[in-house]
């Protein structure tokens, strides 16, 4: 009888065993999906912060050019008043040669420009040019971006 029993019992851990060989191991397959996932999704903000790193970049580049671009214009501006104040001043208050009111504009870069408008203040005991306008206009015209068609109609 013994044979009998243990003959029965091997082929229920037999059976047992093989059901469990083939399919997935509970608790391997839950870690496995999790570090899949944990990897996926590092990699994931990994390219994102790549991404939006070098266009950080690429912003701070040209911000930096126009910048550089604007303040050397505003200097040029600067040194012309100064000039002007010049003028204004050793031509004294009695002398109609320079107008009262002038106009410049200095180029920033290809299509901005710094347009500057003085006044004369003849009033004070030195006469100087009062600025009246110091601001950065577009030299361009705004074209707008070409767009992209996604769906082509009638197909």
């Amino acid at each position: 009888m013994s044979d009998g029993t243990s003959t029965e019992n091997r082929k229920k851990l037999m059976k047992r065993n093989t059901g469990a060989r083939g399919s997935f191991p509970v608790p391997f397959g839950m870690s496995l999906l999790f570090v899949t996932f944990l990897i996926l999704c590092l990699f994931t903000f990994a390219a994102i912060s790549l991404v939006t790193a070098r266009n950080d970049y690429r912003t701070g580049e040209k911000n930096a050019e126009h910048q550089t671009a604007y303040y050397e214009a505003a200097n040029q501006a600067e040194e012309k008043v100064a000039g002007l104040n010049a003028k204004l001043a050793a031509a004294g208050q009695t002398s109609d040669e320079l107008p009262a009111e002038q106009n410049f504009q200095i180029s920033v870069d290809d299509s901005h420009v710094l347009a500057v408008t003085l006044e004369a203040d003849t009033d004070a005991e030195t006469p100087f040019y009062r600025i009246t306008k110091w601001e950065v206009e577009s030299s361009a015209d705004w074209q707008p971006s070409q767009s992209v068609q996604l769906i082509q109609p009638g197909l």
